[in-house]
């Protein structure tokens, strides 16, 4: 099927960075407005593969991606695809949410979720080392943490599943074009949400993992997420969600009760916003 649109390859060449800014030129904004567009949808999409469905386009690089005419994103080339296993895919998704904000006990547990670890790896070992070379701190640096990934895959031997290079290599690909336009962008930042929203529709919602992203600010962005989508009965869809994070809450009153008064001011705000003048 023919698809009208533009590649990132082109939206660049339009991308003027020069001493005005892209704001003094109509062309560079429009172009840096939908390389943006592209790059959120391409993480989107990305995850969706990876955590959903278990089928992922796993060479996503500017010759692959097409921003159309109409304002969607669309892939070619699906010579390399990688397919994800459900025990993966849920280790894949813990890894984001732990590595986003620097849990390193719980990520080493992921990698071994994940067949990277040897069972000889002394996991404690690996956590402190994960620990001084990345910090306590949030983490959002991803180049950071696949250099520090490199020496520490050769200190402990990592086994590495051909999923998981084609899955890592794809994210490093998204951020390396968003990078091109933002210098501030993180992908790890942008599929937190995607993340979440995934994970807040599984059967088992794991509650420790979840109330650490209990925030006003987490809870906006995925709402976003919904919206975004533009699915069919999105307001019911947004009361499951709620109501699921409810019931995962129910042995933790304090939690549940934060979790509904922060919901309920950003829902509020977000109304406010929305009516504004």
């Amino acid at each position: 099927e023919w698809v009208d649109g533009s590649s990132p390859a082109n939206l660049f060449l339009d991308f003027v960075d020069d001493e005005e800014g892209a704001a003094k030129n109509p062309a560079a904004a429009e172009a840096e407005l939908k390389l943006k567009k592209l790059v959120n949808m391409g993480v989107a999409c990305s995850l969706n593969q990876l955590l959903k469905t278990g089928v992922m386009h796993a060479d996503p690089h500017p010759g692959n991606l097409i921003y159309t005419d109409g304002g969607k994103l669309a892939y070619v080339d699906f010579g390399l695809l990688t397919r994800v296993e459900p025990r993966h895919r849920q280790g894949m998704l813990s890894s984001i949410l732990h590595m986003s904000n620097g849990d390193w006990r719980g990520f080493v547990d992921d990698l071994d979720q994940l067949e990277l670890l040897k069972p000889t790896v002394r996991k404690e070992d690996l956590e402190r080392d994960f620990d001084e070379m990345m910090g306590k701190s949030t983490f959002k640096n991803f180049s950071k943490l696949l250099k520090v990934m490199a020496k520490l895959g050769v200190k402990y031997k990592f086994t590495l599943p051909p999923f998981y290079v084609l899955v890592v290599r794809s994210l490093a690909t998204l951020e390396g074009i968003a990078l091109q336009v933002d210098s501030e962008f993180k992908i790890v930042s942008a599929a937190v949400p995607q993340a979440l929203v995934v994970l807040s529709e599984s059967e088992a919602l794991p509650t420790e993992l979840f109330q650490s992203y209990l925030t006003g600010e987490m809870i906006s962005k995925v709402l976003d997420v919904f919206e975004e989508r533009r699915e069919p009965r999105t307001n019911r869809k947004l009361f499951g969600l709620f109501r699921r994070v409810s019931r995962a809450l129910l042995t933790k009153p304090a939690a549940l009760l934060r979790f509904w008064c922060i919901a309920l001011k950003t829902v509020v705000r977000r109304l406010l916003t929305n009516v504004a003048p």
